[in-house]
Order: structure tokens, then sequence, then C-alpha cells
């Protein structure tokens, strides 16, 4: 997935469902200002987040039972960053 946040648009979700217990692999790149991404259960309680600690990358990876998702990408400053969400199921 391609997308861009920003002080105007600080936030961005992706659905995805689980149909076997796995593992969740997340990476986020492409940036040029901090995001933070976290992972959702299909209620909106959050499972697992981290953030970039630089304007690099962030990755997230965590095990899953099957069933509904949600990713959420949201700005950390003011400043616009496009980015590339790569999601993957599996070691």
């Amino acid at each position: 997935y391609n997308g861009s946040v920003s002080s105007s648009d600080a936030q961005d979700y992706y659905r995805f469902d689980f149909s076997k217990a796995d593992t969740f692999n997340s990476l986020l790149s492409g940036l040029n200002s901090k995001v933070g991404i976290q992972l959702l259960d299909s209620d909106g309680h959050a499972i697992a987040e981290t953030s970039s600690n630089s304007d690099s990358a962030a990755a997230l990876s965590t095990a899953l039972n099957p069933g509904t998702y949600y990713v959420r990408v949201y700005s950390l400053t003011q400043d616009a960053t496009d980015y590339h969400l790569s999601l993957v199921n599996g070691a």
C-alpha cells in the first residue's frame, strides 16, 4: 500500500483478514518524517505498536489468531511524508 500522512491527514487505516493463526509482519518504508504504526483488533483495541526511530522505516511483527485486524499509520510530527506499507503473514 502507498499512502501519506500530514498535519491535515494525520492517519490512515488498512483492514485485513487472517484465515489461520500465523505471524503478522509489517514494514513501513520510504519515510521522510517520523510516523507510528499500530495493529488493532476488530474492536479497535491496540494489540501492538511501534514508531520510526528516524525518518527511514518502522517494522512490526506479532503472532495473530484468525480474524479481522486493522493497521493504523499515523504522523508523529506536523511534517508530511509519503510511505509504502508492506503487510505479510508468515515468518
